[in-house]
């Protein structure tokens, strides 16, 4: 998974005056916060799949504990 250190990174090779118009002063802290929002919908898109199946067997207690 993304790791924040790659989001800020990526933003080295912008130069400075794109920094000061486009990128906000704690980027740094931004690119945490998306991380731990990617982590968050992936762990609901997971209990959201193995609980809510349409036509599959019901989740087992081994996919809950994962969950």
């Amino acid at each position: 998974m993304t790791a924040a250190g790659d989001i800020t990174e990526g933003l080295e090779g912008i130069s400075i005056e794109a920094k000061r118009k486009y990128i906000p002063s704690d980027s740094g802290t931004l690119a945490q916060f998306w991380i731990r929002l990617v982590r968050i919908s992936t762990a609901l898109g997971n209990i959201l799949r193995f609980h809510y199946r349409a036509n599959g067997p019901k989740p087992s207690v081994e996919d809950i504990e994962v969950c």
